[in-house]
């Protein structure tokens, strides 16, 4: 057993060891969560981004269709030239210059709070009863509509505590990088860092496999679609939406696996082709003695 200056060398070595291993899982932690977050930021908390989903999924048209078949199914009016009205009163682009606004509304509300947003679609109520669609008075489409309220519950903002936990989970994932590179570095070893690589790539593949087939198997066995329009047309959004964001993680996860697996491989064999070196020189003829790394 090798001694400088009263230290012993390999107990130096098992300590950060240890440690390393404490600090993958924690950087391994913070940097799912840390993707989470920020993925979830750029996709479904931004209005930009829902309303080119939108566009994409041919919402507009497809919720222009729906509002009519249900005002007209829902009234008692023989007009044969209902549905025509109806679908000229709320048409794709007037739904194309409500919602937006909307979204944006609820995406400032989410991010900072404040007074919750509301939707005016009083003025197409009055115009569908002109046409003769049977709205009740209390259907309280004649006021401004809450977003995000369901019933009697009203979706809150993040607290603050929630946008701190979100700073900290970044300065978390800086802090725990430099460590353990420092461990890795102290222990001239640094295959923990391809093995987060690896198991953080690995992670994010699984989850995106899981939102790529997860709408398609919940849709093919819970039919909410064929009994009201309104859902079919969400459904087809949130799948839409739910790929997408499952090639997001599929992305980060197959460059994370592209740099962590070869490095892991590469700086493994590196450490079985130096396991053993010549821990001192021999007379000719005599073989040399060789001291295992740990």
């Amino acid at each position: 057993m090798m001694y400088a200056k009263g230290i012993n060398i390999n107990n130096m070595k098992t300590v950060p060891g240890w440690i390393s291993k404490v600090l993958s899982g924690l950087l391994l932690l913070a940097l799912v969560s840390l993707t989470v977050n920020t993925v979830l930021s750029q996709t479904v908390l931004n209005s930009k981004y829902l309303d080119v989903q939108l566009k994409k999924a041919d919402a507009y048209h497809k919720l222009s269709v729906a509002i009519t078949d249900e005002l007209v199914h829902n009234t008692t009016s023989m007009d044969p030239e209902l549905s025509a009205k109806v679908q000229s009163i709320v048409t794709p682009e007037v739904l194309e210059q409500r919602i937006p606004g909307a979204l944006q509304q609820l995406e400032d509300y989410a991010k900072n709070g404040g007074t919750p947003p509301q939707i005016d679609i009083s003025d197409l109520v009055a115009q569908a009863r002109a046409a003769g669609v049977d709205i009740p008075a209390d259907s309280g489409l004649d006021k401004p509509i809450t977003l995000g309220q369901v019933g009697s519950y009203q979706v809150q903002p993040p607290s603050k505590t929630a946008k701190l936990v979100n700073t900290l989970m970044v300065v978390a994932a800086v802090v725990l990088t430099v460590a353990l590179v420092l461990v890795c570095w102290l222990r001239r070893d640094f295959r923990a860092l391809a093995i987060v690589a690896t198991m953080y790539g690995s992670l994010l593949v699984l989850l995106a496999a899981l939102l790529w087939f997860a709408p398609d198997v919940f849709a093919s066995r819970i039919h909410l679609a064929a009994a009201n329009a309104f859902v079919a047309v969400t459904q087809d959004i949130a799948t839409a939406i739910a790929k997408d964001i499952a090639r997001r993680f599929a992305t980060i996860g197959a460059i994370s696996l592209a740099l962590g697996i070869p490095t892991w491989i590469l700086l493994a064999v590196i450490r079985k082709r130096s396991n053993k070196t010549p821990a001192n020189t021999k007379a000719p003829g005599q073989q040399a003695t060789y001291v295992t790394r740990r």
